[in-house]
């Protein structure tokens, strides 16, 4: 973007009723929606929806995005805060439409929000709770001693690929609220082959924020789409 340090110009100028350029506002704002949304999305971006991959519309997400900033005045709510430049401005707008996104995927496929709960749950006992705290990370505690950082997307995808998927189970009681579901004692020895097999750590956040989302939570997006 050209420019970028006079964007919060731009802003205020917007929200203080002066003369912006709207052209820009409009194009740098549909951009940081778009990003947020491919970066979501990763590899996924080009599958296209069906046999059980569910994904939230783009139009949709952005529509929702910018009746956020409008109607709800949002981008007026950033207007009043102090930020040191563009690039302090643009995270935090693209966080709040990381936050969007999150909650419409949620609605969408909630199965995934309690499987990544469970993912915790169950990793619990078996790794360094100093290793949680100081750099958020899962590392199992048999590789205590051992110097090692976190596994690539790639290879923990070449992991997975080599290990049989914790199954599904469907509910027996008919009509039953709950969702398919996987169990404990089979999500625990998935995980723990699968860190094993990635050197014994991976990192523990798998919420929406982009720089720790290359480990757990992609594994699951692939294993079970729709979830």
């Amino acid at each position: 973007m050209v420019g970028e340090k006079e964007f919060i110009g731009t802003i205020k100028d917007k929200c203080s009723g002066k003369s912006y350029d709207i052209n820009r506002y409009v194009d740098t704002m549909d951009k940081l929606m778009e990003n947020v949304y491919k970066t979501r999305y990763g590899g996924l971006f080009h599958t296209q929806p069906g046999n059980g991959f569910l994904r939230v519309d783009f139009d949709v997400f952005r529509d929702d995005c910018w009746e956020e900033l409008e109607e709800n005045s949002l981008i007026f709510k950033f207007s009043n805060a102090t930020f040191e430049n563009d690039r302090h401005f643009f995270g935090y707008i693209k966080k709040a439409f990381e936050n969007f996104l999150q909650e419409k995927i949620y609605k969408l496929a909630p199965g995934f929000q309690t499987r990544m709960k469970q993912v915790g749950r169950v990793l619990k006992p078996n790794v360094l709770n100093a290793c949680k705290k100081l750099c958020r990370c899962w590392k199992l505690r048999e590789f205590r001693d051992v110097s090692t950082q976190p596994a690539t997307l790639v290879r923990l995808l070449d992991i997975s690929k080599r290990l049989s998927s914790p199954k599904l189970h469907i509910p027996r009681k008919p009509g039953s609220k709950r969702g398919p579901s996987i169990y404990d004692k089979e999500m625990e020895a998935y995980l723990l082959s699968l860190l094993k097999g990635a050197g014994g750590i991976n990192e523990e956040k798998h919420g929406n924020d982009s720089r720790h989302r290359s480990g757990i939570q992609r594994i699951f997006q692939s294993l079970f789409p729709g979830q």
